[in-house]
């Protein structure tokens, strides 16, 4: 079968698409767009888990469609383990890469590798990833784990900062599932964002199930 994955690479973002996409992030000392765009997909991402979670029960945040099925809460669960395992690579990565000097303003330009990554992760995607064992929700529901999560984006919002000035292209991170898989700086924080939102759309769609509970 034959996997066609079709992609477009923004390089540009005008200052006024920025506004209209999301108002109110703070794009200071943040100039590179790849870097602009992972903050506006950052702060939209924060919006809609505060909104998400502040309209739902607690027995709806844990209710599952089957029992190896996720819940919302797993969803986000998920995400928060994605986070402890990426975001100290993805810092330690930058830290060298200031101390050592590998700085660059050239347009993030995705591997092949990381084009069809990418590619499997957006949502919509018609090929669906298997889900490493080290990344599996293990708590069975936390009904509050989106504090934890949304206290995660702050900190990948830190990490989008401190990447101003490296070279996206050059600076490398490690899989942490598959140490024979790395990604590039530009990749690693791209795939982090899409990655929530592939997951955001996850916990939508256990929503509109017909058996979801009222309340």
């Amino acid at each position: 079968m034959q996997i066609r994955i079709v992609y477009t690479i923004a390089t540009k973002i005008e200052s006024n698409t920025i506004h209209n996409i999301l108002e109110g992030v703070n794009m200071t000392a943040v100039t590179h767009p790849h870097l602009q765009r992972r903050l506006i997909d950052t702060a939209q991402i924060t919006r809609q888990t505060r909104a998400l979670f502040a309209s739902l029960s607690p027995t709806q945040r844990t209710w599952k469609p089957a029992p190896k099925e996720w819940s919302v809460a797993e969803c986000f669960e998920h995400l928060v383990i994605a986070g402890k395992l990426y975001y100290p690579r993805i810092r330690t990565a930058i830290e060298q890469a200031h101390q050592r000097g590998i700085y660059g303003h050239d347009p993030c330009r995705p591997t092949p590798f990381g084009i069809l990554f990418i590619g499997l992760l957006r949502p919509g995607a018609s090929v669906k990833v298997q889900t490493s064992s080290m990344f599996m929700p293990m708590s069975g529901g936390d009904s509050e784990i989106h504090e934890r999560f949304l206290a995660q984006q702050e900190e990948l919002t830190e990490l989008v900062r401190l990447a101003e000035g490296c070279d996206l292209n050059k600076v490398r991170i490690t899989s942490p599932a598959i140490h024979m898989i790395s990604f590039t700086l530009g990749e690693a924080l791209w795939l982090q964002t899409i990655h929530q939102q592939l997951h955001m759309q996850q916990a939508y769609n256990v929503c509109k199930m017909d058996d979801f509970p009222h309340a």
